[in-house]
């Protein structure tokens, strides 16, 4: 945890002192999470690292809202919690399903897709926005959960067909 706290203090400091509010400390806090973690992550079973990889990245995005402006708390916890809550969706939507082939999780990916615009669309809707960076909350927190969803669909996959040969 140490590792994790030098990692975000550097890019709470670099943030204050070049006015980017929550952009540094998130990709340092991430670099850290990802170097502190890695001995734990690597004997895991792909299941259990995809779910930990979201959990991980839900709490830094939730622990960063702490860091923002109060302008900008409410589109970025929209935003980021929402694509947490899809990827959840994505998640067990996947594992629940028997089929062991990439086929077997379109029906998750359609529901991932339908869920991430309805999060833009009812945030517009509500608050008739016109910020961009509301919107770039959201293809960030999109871009990194479809990162950890995509990756650990595609790695779950391949573990049960290793197991049935």
């Amino acid at each position: 945890f140490a590792i994790i706290g030098v990692f975000s203090f550097v890019g709470f400091q670099i943030d204050h002192r070049t006015h980017t509010s929550p952009l540094f400390t998130l990709i340092l806090i991430l670099f850290g999470l990802a170097l502190a973690f890695y001995p734990f992550l690597k004997n895991q079973s792909p299941q259990m690292k995809w779910i930990i990889s979201l959990i991980l990245l839900t709490f830094i995005f939730i622990i960063t809202s702490f860091f923002i402006p109060n302008y900008l708390l409410f589109p970025f916890r929209w935003m980021t919690v929402g694509m947490a809550f899809n990827s959840f969706i994505f998640y067990f939507m996947v594992n629940k399903s028997k089929a062991n082939n990439a086929y077997s999780s379109l029906a998750a990916i359609v529901v991932k897709f339908i869920l991430s615009g309805a999060i833009v669309i009812i945030y517009f809707i509500i608050t008739e926005s016109k910020n961009k960076i509301d919107y770039y909350f959201f293809f960030l927190a999109y871009i990194l959960f479809s990162i950890i969803s995509y990756t650990g669909a595609y790695y779950l996959n391949k573990n049960q067909e290793n197991k049935k040969q």
